[in-house]
């Protein structure tokens, strides 16, 4: 994966000047592809880590303004952690379709634990009970004739 020289500039000086969870290997690693450009599977997954916080916390944007925030979500997109949250998406997107033409009784969500929300959708035919969290959207239940 190629990244601009701003970019990557931008990563390494934040890299450089935070505490990101990644261990000692996976910073070398990074600070290494950063440095070079060459970024490989091996680094894409400490980059996508580092790409998380600077997004949490807000400091890309405080310091260097909303285009850069908007070029590490467009990064972010294009790392694996988030192709795989696309997929997840898409499959629960697909899952819902059965929804079409059903009268929606209740929604609810309700807190289940840190970051992870139940979502339950009562329609006249079924009840649909899904998960989201850290680790992403999960259909948990189908219930149907109710």
């Amino acid at each position: 994966m190629e990244l601009p020289v701003e970019l990557r500039d931008l990563l390494l000086n934040a890299l450089r000047g935070m505490q990101p969870p990644l261990g000692p290997t996976e910073r070398e690693v990074l600070e290494r592809a950063l440095e070079t450009g060459e970024l490989s599977g091996s680094a894409e997954g400490a980059l996508a880590t580092l790409v998380e916080e600077l997004i949490h916390t807000g400091q890309v944007r405080r310091l260097h303004g909303p285009h850069a925030d908007m070029a590490l979500r467009a990064l972010y997109c294009r790392l694996p952690p988030a192709r795989q949250l696309t997929t997840q998406l898409k499959q629960l997107a697909d899952a819902l379709t059965g929804l079409r033409g059903q009268a929606i009784r209740d929604v609810s969500i309700r807190l289940v634990g840190p970051c992870t929300y139940q979502v339950t959708i009562d329609t006249d035919q079924c009840r649909v009970l899904l998960e989201l969290g850290p680790a992403g959207p999960e259909l948990k239940a189908v219930e149907l004739g109710l």
